[in-house]
């Protein structure tokens, strides 16, 4: 994330022509979810990954199915793996949920012995498994480690998404706290990605106008909280992202720790991902907390940002109060469903 800029909120996109901004009373309108990607991830010391695309494994890959789309059960999965996964022509595979419960598992087979000298080599393995009760889970390829030493251990971690999951028609509790603002909304309006958002009044907003790679968050706008919410208090700026990007995985993926987010909320028919971890430096944090939604092949990620001075660091006779955390992230709560399509 880019460093705080104080007093704004920022919605993101890499080309800002066709916005427009109004003034106008608002209600979300729902959108239909698309389906999220894959992508690939190595938990272990020796990853494997090719230096020049570090999303793809040189040791390990998955042909079928395509895992772009949701899976279901039953499923058989073809690839290829080198030969240091392979004991006796088997290795083992299993797929987990998002919160890591094993829902199968079974031993994969080559299909041909006499391809063990090639460096890659042909695999086939069929699961049955039931609805996981998450939307998104991992296929875990092992090697076959007859010495059980975890030193020796190899895992290739692949992200996918079920088709069947029964959590994709839940709703979430509805946040108990009241409205800030009932009409009069502010709106802003992004046609060239479909999009628009609401904030209260006596917000402001500011568009980005770089396209180039410097914008590596592909922010599009920022929207800034007035500076009632800081004034005497050690909040020294907080803002709302809106980042728009074509890469299916940062709607899933942590930006943090780039491990796999646990789907939170339905709003507007869409679903949220929700992300949350902390910058620090010389006496200040930064504390992030961002729902991410995957619509119309496009990756929506609104995030809050909150920049804030170590109390600790103020002499006690001029130090200012802690600032109200819940009644910056209780307006975020309120703004980030509004997001709907055009």
């Amino acid at each position: 994330m880019n460093k705080l800029i104080p007093f704004s909120i920022i919605l993101v996109s890499t080309l800002l022509d066709g916005c427009q901004f109004q003034t106008t009373s608002t209600s979300p309108q729902p959108s239909t979810s698309t389906n999220l990607t894959n992508s690939v991830k190595s938990i272990s010391n020796n990853s494997g990954q090719s230096s020049q695309n570090p999303k793809k494994y040189i040791d390990a890959q998955i042909d079928t199915p395509n895992l772009s789309s949701p899976i279901s059960s039953p499923i058989t999965i073809t690839g290829k793996v080198s030969p240091s996964f392979i004991f006796e022509a088997v290795f083992p595979i299993i797929i987990k949920d998002a919160n890591g419960k094993q829902i199968a598992k079974a031993n994969a087979h080559v299909l041909s012995r006499e391809a063990m000298d090639q460096p890659m080599i042909p695999f086939t393995v069929t699961f049955h498994f039931s609805n996981p009760t998450t939307h998104t889970g991992t296929i875990i390829i092992k090697n076959d480690n007859p010495s059980g030493l975890v030193k020796y251990e190899k895992l290739r971690i692949f992200n996918v998404i079920f088709s069947n999951s029964s959590t994709i028609n839940s709703v979430p509790p509805i946040l108990n706290i009241q409205p800030i603002v009932k009409s009069n909304l502010q709106t802003y309006h992004n046609a060239t990605d479909n999009f628009q958002i609401s904030f209260p009044p006596k917000f402001k907003l500011t568009q980005n106008t770089d396209t180039t790679d410097n914008n590596v968050e592909h922010i599009v706008t920022t929207i800034t909280y007035p500076d009632s919410y800081s004034t005497g208090t050690n909040l020294t700026g907080a803002k709302v992202d809106l980042e728009v990007t074509n890469n299916q995985m940062d709607c899933i993926m942590s930006v943090y720790n780039k491990t796999n987010l646990i789907e939170t909320s339905f709003k507007n028919n869409m679903l949220f991902y929700r992300d949350n971890w902390n910058e620090g430096a010389a006496g200040h944090n930064i504390e992030h907390i961002g729902y991410y939604t995957w619509q119309t092949q496009k990756c929506y990620r609104i995030v809050l940002s909150m920049n804030t001075a170590n109390l600790n660091n103020f002499d006690p006779s001029n130090r200012p109060k802690a600032f109200d955390r819940q009644k910056i992230i209780d307006i975020f709560n309120q703004i980030y469903p509004t997001l709907k399509l055009q």
